[in-house]
């Protein structure tokens, strides 16, 4: 982790996110924008996370017809990061 606390770079998110069992994807499509996509583990599956390079953050439960948005917000940060997983904790648990 570097003395900012910032993400310097998507390889460093990326990272930050597999420790926590999210899988990277490549680019996926959500409301006429690509993403980058990560699958979630275990207790969020089901769940896609979105990120785009700028760090805005939408998390989204696969449903049909489509999918639907349960979160949303900016990562920036690995506190931000940090932040974001325990919120999302009660979409995944509901």
């Amino acid at each position: 982790m570097n003395k900012t606390n910032d993400f310097v770079g998507l390889n460093e998110f990326d990272d930050y996110a597999k420790k926590f069992g999210w899988l990277y994807d490549n680019s996926w499509p959500f409301k006429n924008q690509n993403w980058e996509s990560y699958f979630g583990p275990g207790e969020f599956s089901g769940y896609q996370m979105l990120r785009q390079t700028s760090g805005k953050m939408v998390l989204i439960k696969i449903a049909k017809p489509e999918p639907i948005a349960v979160w949303s917000g900016q990562v920036l940060t690995y506190s931000d990061f940090d932040k974001m997983i325990r919120e999302i904790k009660y979409f995944a648990e509901s």
